[in-house]
Formats: structure tokens, C-alpha cells, sequence
């Protein structure tokens, strides 16, 4: 059994061996300002239905929507170091060049054949984001990225039957979406004030949808897309303060 002065005096220690580490532990903070650019991959898939009134069947059909493209935006935040750890909160901004329309055929249950195509459109994306990293070496660091972001996207869909001819569709909706965003990588400082990094992004599945009916008012069509996306991206970065 230990006594209870023997414990006292665990704790006295173990207080005191809190505090020296904390002492001696060096706390920087500074703001940083930075540009960045690369390449996404978007993996979708277009799910679409068409409700047959007469007779009473349904078509469901599924069918691949990716896209591949380039990004380019800024980020600003500031970073706090201590030691060999550092973390960062950040704000970014950047603009996606790619959500290229897809062109497909089809049949329904009715042996119809139909041409149709299918868009998604992402707009401005905006993003806060927290990273937690640690210095491997002098001049190399490895960090997490957690976060959230949003951005308006917009699904567009047409679709015309061709065999027999008949009604045409033309669906759009868009709507401001909020994802998970999460991501690793590493930084090198190249000047004082300065680091690159380099940047792997993953943006979880977020579901935009639409539907109406055909031009003949008869025939009612949905479709929805639920897109993940990967990203590759480099960035400079300028610290201040």
C-alpha cells in the first residue's frame, strides 16, 4: 500500500515535470496567404427513372457521369507552431473548369429508344478547414486536413425519344450544397517567409436532384446524381505577422 504521503509526492513530481515540459516549449503564431492549383477527379453516377402512365411501368436506369478537370483557387488562415507541431485554420476559395455534358442512348420497358445527355455544373467553392501537422525534419512536414465546404451545384438533364419520335425533356436544378472535407500532405519551406505543399483532397458524396414531366405533360422523368470527389493539388504559400 503506498502511503499517502508517497502519493502526494508522485503528484508533486508529475506537476512539476507538466510544467518544465511547458516552459520550455516554444509557441509561434503567424498569418498566411497562399494560391493553389491542380487536377479533381469526380465519380458519379446519373440515376434517372421514367414513369410510363399508360401502361402503369417504370424505367430505372444508371448510368456513369464523371468528370475530370482542373481547379485553381486562394486560401488564408492563420498557423500556430509549437516546437515540432503545428496546426492552421484556414478559409479557401477556388473554381473547378470541368462538368462537361455526357451524351448517352437508351430503351425503356417499352423497347422506346430515347437520346439524351446529362450535366453537373459545380460552382464557386468555398471551404473551412482546420490542419493538424508534425516536422518529420527540418524541411519536410506531414499534416491532416479536416474541414467542411460548400458550393451551389446544379444538375442539368434532356432527354428526347427518337424511336417512335416523341416528347422531349428538359430538367435543371441547382442548389447550395455542404460536404465533408478531408485530405493529408506535405510542406517544404523554400523560402523564409514561404512553403509549398503538396496536397491530396477527398470531398464526400452530396446528392442534387430534379424532375418533372415530359413536354407532352404525360410521361414523368427523375434524376439525381450523388458525386465524390478526389483531388491532387500544389500550393505556395506566404506566411506573415
Amino acid at each position: 500500500m503506498f502511503s499517502k504521503h508517497k502519493i502526494l509526492l508522485s503528484l508533486i513530481l508529475c506537476s512539476c515535470l507538466f510544467v518544465s515540459g511547458f516552459a520550455h516549449a516554444t509557441w509561434a503564431g503567424r498569418f498566411l496567404i497562399g494560391a493553389e492549383g491542380g487536377l479533381a477527379y469526380r465519380d458519379a453516377d446519373l440515376n434517372y427513372d421514367i414513369l410510363h402512365p399508360v401502361p402503369n411501368r417504370s424505367t430505372h436506369l444508371i448510368r456513369p457521369n464523371n468528370d475530370t478537370g482542373f481547379m485553381a483557387g486562394i486560401l488564408g488562415g492563420y498557423e500556430l507552431t509549437c516546437n515540432d507541431y503545428f496546426g492552421s485554420l484556414e478559409l479557401h476559395a477556388h473554381w473547378e473548369d470541368f462538368g462537361d455534358a455526357h451524351t448517352f442512348f437508351y430503351n425503356d420497358v417499352l423497347t422506346n429508344g430515347y437520346a439524351g445527355s446529362a450535366t453537373y455544373e459545380r460552382g464557386a467553392v468555398f471551404g473551412l478547414s482546420t490542419r493538424l501537422g508534425y516536422h518529420l525534419t527540418p524541411w519536410m512536414g506531414a499534416y491532416i486536413r479536416l474541414g467542411a465546404e460548400t458550393s451551389r451545384d446544379k444538375i442539368i438533364f434532356q432527354s428526347t425519344r427518337v424511336v417512335p419520335a416523341g416528347p422531349v425533356i428538359n430538367l435543371h436544378h441547382s442548389e447550395q450544397v455542404f460536404r465533408f472535407l478531408g485530405g493529408f500532405g506535405f510542406q517544404w519551406p523554400v523560402l523564409k517567409q514561404a512553403t509549398v505543399r503538396l496536397e491530396y483532397n477527398y470531398a464526400s458524396r452530396v446528392k442534387v436532384s430534379t424532375s418533372g414531366f415530359a413536354s407532352d405533360n404525360l410521361i414523368f422523368y427523375s434524376a439525381h446524381v450523388r458525386p465524390l470527389q478526389h483531388g491532387i493539388k500544389a500550393a505556395f504559400v506566404w506566411y506573415f505577422g
